[in-house]
């Protein structure tokens, strides 16, 4: 099933929203979950190219390529001076019944993310480049601790606990609240993006992405990632 360097994407299609630093599950929160856990933004519900999404009078709707299977993870980044939503909280990878929850975390650059042990035995959090070696930290995390990271680059990043080696996730860091899993087909929406000069990048694999510069006018946006 895995026909890349991180596992095929399963879950719920987040398109016409922001994912800015969605903040995960925790035991004990109530907040809406796709199929694997990740937190979803309030508006965040439906399929991107499905008939229970609306598109806004001002939103960059486009397509990507799937590779076998494989959803592609979808960015808008600004290029230009405009203004960008601000992240709404601090985003939380915790570890629970030897599990990361959730699987898949989306994080800004430049501002903090959030990593817990709520297990009762020792993990370890070892967090590298996907798809290579090249570190961005490894911790040992007790019951209980909390650890604070920064991520200045974006991009993707493997999650895994040499502990316990069946434990795994998946860091999304973007400068950007725009930035989402597409759909089945490869489509995605973004609603109500600022006017402006854009970068949308599209990782197809770990060793694979795909970017085109757009300009965002007061209409709708379409582009076609190939």
């Amino acid at each position: 099933m895995i026909a890349s360097g991180w596992r095929a994407f399963t879950v719920s299609v987040v398109a016409p929203a922001c994912l800015v630093c969605a903040t995960a599950c925790s035991p004990g929160s109530n907040s809406s979950q796709d199929a694997h856990g990740a937190r979803q933004a309030p508006a965040a519900q439906a399929s991107a190219g499905s008939d229970a999404v609306s598109v806004s009078a001002r939103a960059v709707v486009g397509k990507a390529p799937v590779i076998a299977g494989v959803r592609p993870i979808v960015a808008l980044d600004a290029r230009g001076e405009q203004t960008l939503p601000p992240p709404s909280g601090v985003p939380i990878l915790d570890q629970y019944l030897l599990t990361f929850v959730p699987e898949v975390v989306f994080v800004r650059t430049g501002q903090p993310a959030e990593f817990r042990n709520s297990d009762g035995v020792l993990h370890n959090i070892r967090v590298r480049v996907s798809g290579t070696n090249v570190p961005a930290f490894n911790i040992a995390l007790p019951t209980g601790g909390i650890y604070r990271h920064v991520f200045d680059r974006s991009g993707l990043y493997d999650v895994l606990c040499d502990i316990h080696t069946g434990m795994s996730a998946t860091i999304i860091a973007s400068s950007t609240p725009y930035v989402m899993i597409a759909d089945a087909h490869g489509t995605f929406v973004f609603n109500d993006v600022p006017p402006g000069k854009y970068t949308v990048t599209a990782y197809l694999t770990t060793q694979r992405r795909l970017e085109r510069d757009i300009d965002v006018g007061d209409g709708r946006t379409e582009v076609t990632i190939e």
